[in-house]
């Protein structure tokens, strides 16, 4: 099985969100940065967009997070 990495990329005006099998490219989002919103929010969010490309959360290996926003 390849290592699965997911990427976060969060910026003033949107969160940029990456998933990747070893070098591979399988899917990205775009999501507004809202300092309200909750990190339960957000994964739910996340985890209903994950689902839609059939990918299993729990078989990410690795996250990177980049963020100028520290609120979030």
């Amino acid at each position: 099985m390849q290592s699965r990495f997911l990427v976060i990329d969060i910026g003033n005006s949107n969160i940029e969100i990456g998933i990747y099998d070893d070098k591979r490219y399988i899917c990205s989002w775009r999501l507004g940065s809202d300092t309200s919103l909750t990190e339960d929010e957000y994964f739910a969010v996340i985890r209903s967009l994950a689902h839609e490309y059939q990918i299993d959360l729990q078989n990410i290996e690795i996250c990177c997070i980049a963020s100028v926003v520290p609120e979030l």
